[in-house]
């Protein structure tokens, strides 16, 4: 198999540098609270690291399905700085599940929580159970989630997320 790099791929790290230890690399939490607490540690904030006022970006994690939208550099300008794209991904997460939360007809809770009130004993998985928005998550709440790399394709102008729980 073609390595990234050999299709043309570039590789965006994202990792913050805590202060007590700087010979650290950490990926970046998604939530508002996680953004307001990391974002000033982050390594080369303000690097051009995608040449371009728009870029298409898939969300495919933890969606039933993948989902495509166009993430705007802030304040007009031609280009993402590592910064802005780091909040631009988290915001288009964070109002992704506040749509899901908001159409959804099921409960947002543990997949435990579900089976009790289901009449299901012994279940003790804390992991989200599934809900049935227009995006159908699964497995994680947002806060689980951290953005690790961002692989940038300058031929699609689109990028695609390395997102861990």
């Amino acid at each position: 198999a073609a390595s990234a790099e050999a299709m043309g791929l570039v590789t965006i790290d994202i990792a913050w540098v805590p202060e007590d230890d700087p010979s650290l690399a950490l990926a970046i939490g998604l939530t508002e609270g996680a953004l307001t607490d990391r974002l000033h540690l982050l390594k080369d904030p303000e690097d051009v690291v995608i040449p371009t006022a728009e870029v298409l970006c898939e969300f495919d994690y933890p969606l039933e399905e993948p989902h495509v939208f166009t993430l705007e550099a802030p304040g007009g300008v031609g280009h993402f700085t590592r910064r802005a794209l780091v909040e631009a991904i988290a915001k288009r997460f964070q109002r992704i599940y506040e749509e899901e939360a908001e159409a959804t007809s099921l409960p947002v809770e543990s997949v435990a929580e579900r089976a009790a009130s289901n009449g299901v004993e012994g279940v003790f998985l804390q992991n989200r159970a599934k809900t049935n928005g227009p995006y159908g998550i699964w497995g994680h709440d947002l806060g689980d989630l951290v953005l690790h790399t961002v692989q940038y394709n300058p031929e699609s102008n689109a990028i695609s997320l390395g997102i861990d729980s």
